[in-house]
This record gives C-alpha cells, sequence and structure tokens, in this order.
C-alpha cells in the first residue's frame, strides 16, 4: 500500500510517498462494509473493512492498540518520490 503524507503543510514543500508492504486485513464477517485505513503516529498504518461488529478487530470506532498485529510500518518509497515529486498519481 502507498500513501502521500503531507508533513510541512506549508503549500510549497510537497510531500513524501511512504508505501508499507505485505499489510494484513483482519478477517471479517459475511456482511461487507467499507474498507478502512488507519493513519497512525510514527508512519504506520491498518486496513480493516467494517462489518458491522462491534467491539472486534474491524470496528472503525475502536482505536488499534500500539500491539495489533494488523498494524503495519510505512517506510519512505523512494522509488516513488522520484518518479512522482510533486505527488502526482501513478496513473
Amino acid at each position: 500500500m502507498r500513501w502521500l503524507v503531507d508533513k510541512k503543510q506549508d503549500g510549497k514543500t510537497p510531500g513524501d510517498w511512504y508505501k508499507a508492504e505485505n499489510v494484513r486485513i483482519p478477517k471479517y464477517g459475511k456482511v461487507m462494509g467499507s474498507m478502512w485505513a488507519v493513519f497512525l503516529p510514527g508512519d504506520r498504518v491498518r486496513i480493516m473493512v467494517a462489518d458491522g461488529r462491534k467491539g472486534d478487530a474491524n470496528d472503525p470506532d475502536i482505536h488499534p492498540s500500539d500491539n495489533d498485529p494488523y498494524i503495519a510500518q510505512g517506510v519512505v518509497d523512494e522509488e516513488w518520490n522520484r518518479l512522482y515529486r510533486d505527488g502526482e498519481s501513478a496513473q
């Protein structure tokens, strides 16, 4: 997964592309809702599919714990920062 981060937010400095590889998604129920990307401090991300069940691993109202096994660590994506420096889309 890749995402663009605008940490400086000064309107002049381009953001950096980040990536996380092998992002795991918790098992979800039979009723599939929307897909969520939860961006966390420290360039971490968690992906979930909201399935309507409250209180489980896919409840977007619950903040994931720091030791959640489904949190992936993002790193600066040097390749995309070279190819798409101004935050333009890869498409």
